[in-house]
């Protein structure tokens, strides 16, 4: 799956400004809470002991391959999963 990104730049007054920020904004957040989920699998993958963190994120990826077990999570979980 492929993406195109066209990069416009938009005036604060336009009709459309405050639309296009709050979408920029909420993108950035899904990109932080996604890169979040993948650094907590990577560094909680082979503890014994997990933080809080770590054990809410394996909680979810439990979860995940329940609802759909064709989804099979390794070390690093993938874009593709997280979408």
């Amino acid at each position: 799956m492929s993406y195109k990104v066209i990069q416009c730049q938009i005036a604060q007054d336009s009709l459309i400004y405050d639309y296009c920020d709050s979408n920029a904004q909420k993108a950035k957040l899904l990109y932080n809470a996604a890169l979040f989920r993948i650094r907590q699998i990577f560094t909680g993958w082979d503890k014994d002991s997990r933080t809080d963190n770590e054990k809410e994120v394996f909680a979810e990826v439990d979860l995940l391959q329940q609802t759909y077990p064709s989804v099979k999570v390794k070390k690093v979980i993938s874009y593709g999963h997280l979408e």
